[in-house]
C-alpha cells in the first residue's frame, strides 16, 4: 500500500505516518530512495501535488524537524555535561597512572618477597586507620599474593624480607611469620622509597645471589646508594658474575657499601672498575682486597672507608699481588693516583688477630697519590667498646706468654705487645716528611689510635716534620702506657701549630671516657 492510497482510505486528513517512516527519517538514505521514488510517481501526470501528498511529504517534514529538534537538545545536554565528564576522565587517568607508578618497581619481584611485603601491609592497614597511600596501594595485589604467601612456606628457609623500621615498625610482624622462618639464611631490606637498599647474604651461593638481583633489576636500577653484605658466600672461589650482574641492575650507583670478607680480591679487582661513578665507598674486606678496592673505583671517589678483617683464605696475599700489582716484599712504591680522594677512615677489625697492622696500613698508604687527600683516620672497630677492645688485646698477650716465668715472662709481654698495636712506628716513618719523602703533603685533620707506647721519640719526630704544612688536627687516642712520650715537646709543637691543634686522650680501659694529657 502506497501512502497515497493511505492517506486516501483514511478518513482523517492529519493522520501521522508509520512508525516504519519516523524511524526512517533518521535513515541517510532516506533523501535518496524515498523522496525521489515517490515524487516520480506522483509527478508522472502534469499538474501539482494533491492535498494528500502535500500532507504526506508535510508529517515527513514535521518528522525531521522533531528529530532536529531533539537532537540540539541532546547536544545543549551533552555541552552541559562535558566538563563533569572531563573531569572524570581526567582523574581516572590520574589514578591510573598513580597506580602504574606505585606498582611499577615491584610488579616483578619475587613472590617471596612480595608476600611477605602485603602481609606486613595488611597488618598495618588493619592495625592503623590512616595508613599511607603506599600502604593502600600494595594491598591493591595484596589478596593475588597472600595466597602464593600462604601456600609456599618453604620459601622462609631461604629468604626473609625486613622492612626499613624508620618507615613501619617492625612490630607488625606477626608471630606465624617467626613461626614459619626457621633457619634464615637471607635477609633483604627495602625501603618504600627506594634510592639506598640494604642487601644481607648469608649462606648462599653466587648463582642464587644473581638470581635474587636478576629478578630485582627493575625495581632496584634507580638505586644510588647500596648496602651490601654477603656474609660467608664466598667460602670456595667462584665466579664474578655476581658483581657483572650488580652493575647492571644498578648502574646509577655514587656510594657502595660492601662487606664480605671471604671474597677473594681479583673478584674485586675484575668487577670494581665497573663502577666508575662512585664517590662514596666504605669496604669491609682484608686489607690488600681493600686495597684492590680502592685503587679499581678510585677515578671519582671522595670519601673512602675501610674495614680491615683478616685473610680467611691464604691464596688471598697471592691473588692480590698478581692482580693489584703489589709486591708485599718490596718498598718499591706502584702509585695509583687518587685525584679526587679526600677523606680516607681505615678501622681494624679484628686488630688483635693481625700481626703487623700498621705495616699492612702503610703498605695501603705508599700505594696511592692523592694530592687532594685532607683527612686520615685510623682506629679500632668503633663496634668494639674500649673495654672489650683492651680485653681482647690482652687474652691474646695473655696467651702469648703463657709459661714464661718471672723477669722472662715481663720481656716476653713486652715484646709481644706492640705487635698488637693499631699503628706501629713503621706507619709513624711513614708519616714523617723528610727532604726526599713527602707523602700525603696536603693533610689537615688525622686521627690515630695506639694499643701500646712506641718507641722513643718517634711520634714526636713524626709530628716536628708537620709543623709548617697543612695539617690543622691531630688526634691521638692511646689505649695503654704513654711512657716514652714527652708531654712537654708535644706541648711545644701544639705551640707552633696552633692552640688545640694536637689533642691527645688516653682512653679508660673500662669504657667510661678518658683523661685528656693535650688539648681538649
Amino acid at each position: 500500500m502506497t501512502p497515497s492510497s493511505a492517506f486516501k482510505s483514511s478518513s482523517r486528513p492529519n493522520i501521522k505516518p508509520p512508525l516504519l517512516s519516523i524511524e526512517r527519517a533518521l535513515d541517510d538514505r532516506f533523501p535518496f530512495d524515498v523522496i525521489p521514488s515517490q515524487l516520480n510517481k506522483r509527478l508522472r501526470a502534469p499538474g501539482v501535488l494533491s492535498p494528500e501528498d502535500r500532507a504526506h511529504f508535510d508529517s515527513i517534514l514535521a518528522v525531521a524537524d522533531l528529530r532536529i529538534e531533539e537532537t540540539h537538545q541532546r547536544i545543549e545536554k551533552y555541552e552541559q555535561e562535558l566538563p563533569r565528564l572531563r573531569r572524570s576522565l581526567d582523574f581516572l587517568h590520574a589514578r591510573r597512572l598513580q597506580i602504574k607508578l606505585l606498582y611499577h618497581p615491584i610488579r616483578k619481584l619475587p613472590p617471596e618477597i612480595l608476600s611477605y611485603i602485603f602481609s606486613l601491609c595488611a597488618d598495618e592497614v588493619q592495625l592503623n586507620s590512616d595508613a599511607s597511600l603506599v600502604t593502600h596501594s600494595f594491598n591493591l595485589v595484596s589478596k593475588h599474593w597472600r595466597r602464593v604467601y600462604c601456600s609456599t612456606p618453604q620459601v622462609w628457609n631461604r629468604l626473609h624480607m625486613r622492612i626499613d623500621p624508620s618507615v613501619i615498625s617492625p612490630s607488625f610482624i606477626t608471630p606465624r611469620l617467626y613461626r614459619r622462618e626457621g633457619q634464615l639464611e637471607t635477609v633483604l631490606s627495602i625501603p618504600f622509597y627506594p634510592s639506598s637498599i640494604h642487601l644481607v647474604m648469608h649462606g648462599a651461593n653466587v648463582s642464587g645471589a644473581s638470581r635474587v638481583l636478576e629478578n630485582m633489576k627493575s625495581c632496584i636500577r634507580p638505586v644510588r646508594c647500596l648496602e651490601l653484605e654477603l656474609g660467608d658466600m664466598y667460602q670456595t672461589p667462584s665466579g664474578i658474575s655476581f658483581f657483572e650482574k650488580l652493575h647492571k641492575a644498578c648502574p646509577n650507583l655514587i656510594s657502595f657499601s660492601l662487606d664480605a670478607p671471604w671474597c677473594p680480591a681479583f673478584h674485586i679487582f675484575n668487577t670494581s672498575s665497573l663502577f666508575t661513578r662512585l664517590t662514596h665507598l666504605r669496604v669491609s674486606l682484608p686489607i690488600d682486597t681493600a686495597l684492590a678496592a680502592i685503587l679499581s673505583c678510585g677515578r671519582s671517589l671522595v670519601f673512602a672507608h675501610i674495614q680491615a678483617t683478616i685473610n680467611h683464605h691464604d691464596f688471598h696475599k697471592k691473588i692480590s699481588e698478581r692482580h693489584v700489582g703489589v709486591s708485599l716484599k718490596s718498598d718499591e712504591p706502584n702509585l695509583h693516583t687518587l685525584s679526587s680522594l679526600a677523606c680516607l677512615t681505615i678501622e681494624l677489625d679484628n686488630e688483635y688477630a693481625c700481626r703487623d697492622p700498621g705495616m699492612a696500613i702503610a703498605r695501603l698508604l705508599e700505594r696511592i697519590s692523592a694530592s687532594s687527600l685532607t683527612s686520615l683516620e685510623v682506629l679500632s672497630d668503633r663496634r668494639l667498646p674500649p673495654r672489650k677492645l683492651f680485653t681482647c688485646v690482652s687474652r691474646e698477650v695473655s696467651s702469648s706468654t703463657q709459661g714464661a716465668k718471672g723477669s722472662d715472662g715481663a720481656q716476653t709481654t713486652k715484646q709481644e705487645f706492640p705487635g698488637f698495636r693499631i699503628v706501629t712506628e713503621r706507619f709513624l716513618r711513614f708519616l714523617t716528611l723528610t727532604k726526599t719523602r713527602v707523602v700525603l703533603p696536603n693533610l689537615r685533620r688525622v686521627e690515630l689510635l695506639v694499643l701500646a707506647d712506641w718507641e722513643k721519640d718517634a711520634f714526636e719526630k713524626m709530628l716536628r716534620s708537620r709543623v709548617g704544612t697543612r695539617l690543622a688536627s691531630f688526634h691521638l687516642g692511646i689505649m695503654g702506657k704513654v711512657s716514652k712520650l714527652s708531654i712537654f715537646e708535644l706541648r711545644a709543637i701544639e705551640a707552633k701549630m696552633g692552640n688545640g691543634a694536637v689533642v691527645i686522650v688516653r682512653h679508660n680501659t673500662d669504657g667510661g671516657g678518658g683523661d685528656s694529657l693535650i688539648g681538649l
